[in-house]
């Protein structure tokens, strides 16, 4: 049967439950509620229009996505929003806005007897977080450690999306050049809405496009900010995959009529740790990869780690080697409140009181997360060398701010 004849990996489950986030390919036989973090193909891997294991539990968002993307059946569906808790067979389920993605959302699991379980799907951490005082008492975060390395050290998305709007409305003062902005199917809204602030200037997307990001609830005058007539804009959004050395034919082709093109390729990939922006050039096109990203970097999992106190950590992404995870975790070595986590980093990914109790499986299978999301640009960033200008000020936009909502 392939893929989904596999047990789920202990970071996909919820221990004293039948409960998998974010797992759709495996097989769970017993599994009746499924959770989804958020709308990226690496996370809802496996989910097809003929799911009917159960009830999927998301966001108002990622459930449009689904329907619309995918043709879940609405009714298999059941949404839960940052700020609420549901119950679900005798214990609590409560969102929290995981700042990451329209829609995305990061889950606390209250189990009678076994403890209370975080799992953080993707996120990008902000101080702003600290105010969910329910995150407490933690006995296992379940972490997004994309970035889990001291060299991954790059600004806050406030200061690279000014960049990139700066940018955007400086090339504008030459009506004979065209800018591109590489997002995936959702993500880097933030960056788009930037540009608007700074440019008035209509963004023009393709149809496909226009679809999505009427799906997201974007804080915006929609039909002033987007546009389909590419007559009336030189600001286009492209997919990332453009903003490479093999799509340039294919940018070139989409912006044919402009002697030049800029294009902003805005993934944390593009961070090389020896520069902040950087660029490359490809006869009258000019990419620069702008270390914008929205997971965590290592800072800011380190202080997000230390807000909240876990017992123990679980990685989640980059799993595939017991070195790379001992690595990862002797980061936090001194947070974890645990006195056992300071011995052996590993004995909770063996068959424990964590494990959920349904789960026959003699061991843990640890697979590698895919890494479907921000990978196409990454063979740019060692040879990208353009530092960003020192006088690029920081500000905090409205706009961004709407992101991580009250709750």
């Amino acid at each position: 049967m392939g893929k989904d004849n596999k047990t789920p990996p202990v970071h996909k489950q919820v221990p004293g439950t039948n409960f998998i986030v974010d797992g759709f390919n495996y097989f769970a036989p017993e599994t009746r509620d499924w959770f989804l973090t958020h709308f990226h193909s690496d996370h809802y891997y496996g989910l097809y229009s003929s799911f009917s294991k159960g009830t999927i539990y998301c966001s108002t968002i990622t459930k449009r996505l689904c329907i619309e993307k995918l043709r879940v059946k609405p009714w298999r569906i059941r949404e839960i929003n940052p700020g609420e808790t549901i119950s679900i067979r005798s214990l609590q389920v409560t969102a929290f806005d995981a700042n990451h993605c329209p829609g995305s959302c990061f889950f606390l699991f209250e189990v009678p007897g076994k403890g209370r379980f975080l799992h953080s799907g993707d996120f990008r951490y902000t101080p702003l977080m600290q105010r969910y005082r329910e995150l407490s008492e933690i006995d296992v975060l379940y972490l997004d450690t994309t970035y889990c390395d001291p060299k991954h050290r790059f600004p806050t998305q406030d200061e690279m999306a000014l960049w990139i709007a700066q940018e955007t409305k400086k090339a504008l003062r030459n009506p004979d050049v065209a800018i591109a902005i590489g997002t995936y199917l959702i993500g880097k809204e933030r960056v788009l809405l930037r540009v608007w602030e700074e440019c008035q200037h209509p963004i023009c997307v393709t149809p496909d496009k226009m679809q999505i990001l009427r799906l997201l609830d974007l804080p915006c005058d929609f039909n002033q900010v987007f546009t389909l007539d590419s007559r009336i804009s030189r600001i286009h959004v492209v997919p990332l995959g453009y903003l490479s050395f093999n799509g340039i034919a294919s940018l070139k082709k989409r912006l044919q009529g402009f002697s030049e093109i800029v294009g902003f390729s805005p993934t944390g990939w593009s961070f090389s740790g020896k520069s902040t922006i950087s660029s490359q050039s490809f006869g009258s096109v000019t990419i620069f990869g702008v270390p914008y990203s929205e997971h965590s970097s290592f800072e800011e999992l380190k202080e997000f780690v230390s807000f909240i106190r876990p017992k123990k950590i679980i990685p989640t992404v980059n799993v595939d080697k017991s070195g790379r995870l001992d690595k990862m975790l002797s980061h936090f070595h001194h947070i974890v409140s645990a006195p056992e986590n300071k011995g052996n980093l590993f004995g909770y990914f063996q068959k424990s009181s964590f494990q959920s109790d349904e789960s026959n499986a003699s061991t843990v299978e640890i697979e590698q997360e895919c890494m479907i999301v921000e990978s196409s640009t990454s063979d740019l960033a060692s040879k990208w060398c353009r530092r960003i200008s020192s006088s690029s000020k920081k500000s905090t936009s409205p706009i961004l701010k709407y992101f991580i909502k009250k709750t």
